[in-house]
């Protein structure tokens, strides 16, 4: 199994999954680009296919590979190779993927670079920054400087918007600038990713790598101060959320509540949407997840300001997701950041709205 988690830092606090370096104070962009181990280049190389057998299959099979004269140039495809110098003073080249021939790159130093000017002025510090996947996958995350915003029941428990600018060096995903309340408690889970970044309207940007890339990206700079006050409404939300139980701890309605709720979020999304249509919701298949979600919607971090209230449940969905559902800690922050488990975040907070009232039934 891949081991996902490649390289990265944090500021003050370590990463719940323990493997960031931990830096006292934000840094510059280009000490971060330093301390996350991303001062790397990618570039485009030719793709040539070779007919016939592989050369290594040729050797095991005792018959004549294909001359390297006999190669075939892939002209509608290039390949993504990074390149790192090494301590050794070696160059060391990874192919990360295979990319059209309108693909450009952004560089490590050009997303980092773009945030210089929201730091000059203040705007933002640097959070945290890093590499999965063996360099597939790259973020770099900034904490909006405003005033933390009460989110639970608690006056001390508060939640702070990042802006987040991820990109892909495979080809597999646009260049995404997201904006993200996340939690303290576990403020480093970057719960919003690459949450289906086409349905959020001005909470994310997603560029293609053209040519045209940087100027689409300067552009999003301008949205801060409109996100700003979208983070207090979402915080103005969960806290309404947060304000009434669903039914009483350790009840047999909560633990139909329970139920019910995890089913839903954790569910297959077509077996819900069956049920939701046929209006038999109550018949959807057991999930693994259940049990789970009870014992942290009663002792799960922040179960004492968020209570067992829909926000108590979203807290728990999501503390699952990220930190317990999965094989190891480099697959569930893979998930977390760039698959199944930001998917896994959307359908928790609808299902809160559900459940609250305030959303589809």
């Amino acid at each position: 199994m891949a081991h996902f988690w490649e390289s990265g830092f944090v500021v003050r606090e370590q990463a719940w999954h323990g493997l960031a370096t931990v830096l006292d104070k934000a840094p510059t962009t280009a000490e971060a680009l330093r301390q996350s181990q991303l001062d790397w280049h990618v570039n485009l190389t030719p793709v040539f296919a070779m007919p016939g057998m592989a050369p290594e299959l040729a050797e095991k099979n005792g018959i004549a590979a294909a001359p390297l004269s006999d190669a075939l140039y892939c002209d509608d495809a290039r390949a993504m190779v990074r390149e790192i110098h090494q301590k050794d003073g070696t160059l060391r080249s990874d192919v990360l993927g295979m990319v059209g021939t309108r693909y450009c790159p952004l560089q490590n130093t050009d997303a980092f670079r773009w945030f210089d000017p929201l730091c000059a002025d203040g705007s933002v510090e640097l959070e945290s920054a890093g590499s999965v996947k063996g360099g597939r996958h790259v973020w770099i995350l900034a904490r909006i400087a405003t005033k933390p915003l009460q989110v639970g029941r608690n006056p001390q428990d508060v939640a702070t918007p990042y802006l987040l600018l991820s990109n892909s060096h495979d080809g597999s995903r646009a260049v995404t600038v997201a904006f993200t309340p996340i939690r303290v408690v576990c403020w480093n889970t970057l719960s919003a990713a690459n949450r289906q970044a086409d349905k959020r309207g001005a909470s994310s940007r997603k560029v293609r790598h053209t040519a045209a890339a940087a100027n689409t990206l300067a552009g999003v700079r301008e949205t801060i101060s409109l996100e700003s006050r979208n983070f207090e409404a979402k915080a103005l939300l969960w806290r309404e959320l947060a304000k009434t139980d669903v039914a009483r701890p350790y009840s047999q309605e909560l633990a139909r509540q329970v139920s019910r709720y995890a089913r839903i979020v954790f569910g297959s999304p077509a077996v819900v949407a069956k049920h939701r249509e046929d209006g038999t919701l109550a018949d959807l298949p057991e999930v693994r997840a259940e049990s789970h979600l009870w014992e942290l919607v009663h002792k799960g971090p922040g179960a004492d300001s968020a209570g067992v209230s829909p926000f108590g449940l979203y807290m728990a969905a999501t503390h699952y997701s990220d930190h317990q559902n999965g094989h190891t800690a480099e697959t569930r922050l893979a998930s977390t950041w760039f698959g199944a488990g930001a998917q896994v975040r959307e359908r928790a907070e609808a299902a809160a709205l559900e459940l609250a009232g305030m959303g589809a039934t």
